[in-house]
């Protein structure tokens, strides 16, 4: 009577066990995979970049092109909202990943890598990400910084390097509300830098940033860093090469106006020095925009129909200068 006590209760325990861990596998691939469910799709409905060339640094959106100027501004080329589905980047081949999904339809694994365009162009919106390109050249040595956000008069959010949830007019409530619905905690932009030779062909010689804005703030509402770790649990890129930025927020005026709003924007961690190049050499400049999956706040609480307004710029200084100027 006691061996048989026993034996069921000994059956009960594996059993017991054997429950426990299928409800932990669960919620293990629950958490790994939930951002690759979302029905969200943010979108990129605005952003601006300018570069500096009051220094020596000249741009183009070709590299042979005999028209050189101080700035670009993306805005002029036609660029619809954008959607963009959750991926995830690898800094082992600097690339970015999605999931396969197996015969059953269920997820299978994150190793889909999504292949860059065949044809080169200034703007690609692939579904996964948004990429912008253009070339960069100098007369004299010079150093090229991420500038920092500056807020400028009232009405507008500012100049410098930012990235917010877009504020949108409610007419019901008189109000702004945030469009960016929280995808603003969980994007990045990487910044691709190819050195050229005088010929404009590539040297070998390639460098990629990460800039995380807005990274000590969370969609609960929640403050403090957290980590991104990429899918083998590794960081989600080497801290060298980590750009972060503290949270930039908006609010209404005082007296609510339609086209009025007051910008509160964040600071980066560290000086964000991006790259050298000297007389007669040249550089390409890559910009991907993307919804990191990896991140915490890449999950199911997002809103629908995220609006993202991101302004990138940069700064350059000549060799002996005395300081780094913001550019407006």
């Amino acid at each position: 009577m006691k061996v048989s006590q026993y034996k069921n209760k000994k059956r009960f325990q594996i059993v017991k066990v054997l429950y426990v861990t299928i409800v932990l596998l669960a919620l293990t691939t629950v958490a790994t995979y939930t951002w690759f469910n979302l029905s969200t799709r943010p979108s990129i409905n605005d952003m601006s970049i300018y570069i500096n060339s009051g220094v020596g640094l000249e741009l183009s959106l070709d590299k042979n092109s005999e028209e050189w100027s101080s700035q670009i501004d993306f805005r002029e080329l036609e660029m619809e909202n954008t959607p963009l589905v959750p991926i995830t980047y690898s800094q082992a081949d600097n690339s970015f990943y999605t999931v396969v999904h197996g015969a059953d339809g269920r997820i299978a694994s994150v190793d889909y890598k999504i292949q860059p365009s065949p044809i080169p162009k200034s703007l690609e919106n692939n579904g996964y990400y948004l990429k912008v390109s253009f070339f960069g050249r100098t007369d004299e040595d010079i150093k090229v910084y991420l500038s920092p956000a500056v807020e400028l008069e009232r009405g507008t959010v500012g100049a410098g390097t930012w990235l917010i949830g877009a504020p949108t007019w409610d007419g019901e409530t008189v109000s702004h509300k945030n469009g960016g619905g929280g995808a603003e905690y969980a994007m990045r932009v990487g910044i691709n830098i190819t050195y050229l030779n005088e010929l404009g062909n590539s040297t070998g010689n390639s460098v990629f940033y990460m800039y995380e804005p807005n990274y000590d703030g969370h969609l609960d509402g929640s403050t403090g860093y957290v980590e991104t770790k990429s899918v083998n649990g590794d960081p989600l890129i080497n801290e060298q090469f980590l750009i972060k930025q503290t949270k930039s927020t908006w609010r209404d005026a005082d007296l609510v106006q339609k086209n009025v709003i007051i910008s509160d924007l964040g600071t980066f961690d560290k000086e964000p020095l991006l790259f050298e190049i000297d007389e007669g050499e040249m550089v390409q400049i890559e910009l991907y925009f993307w919804l990191e999956g990896q991140d915490i706040d890449c999950g199911n609480l997002l809103n629908e129909q995220c609006m993202i307004m991101s302004n990138i710029q940069f700064r350059a200084e000549t060799e002996g200068s005395s300081e780094l100027r913001p550019i407006y």
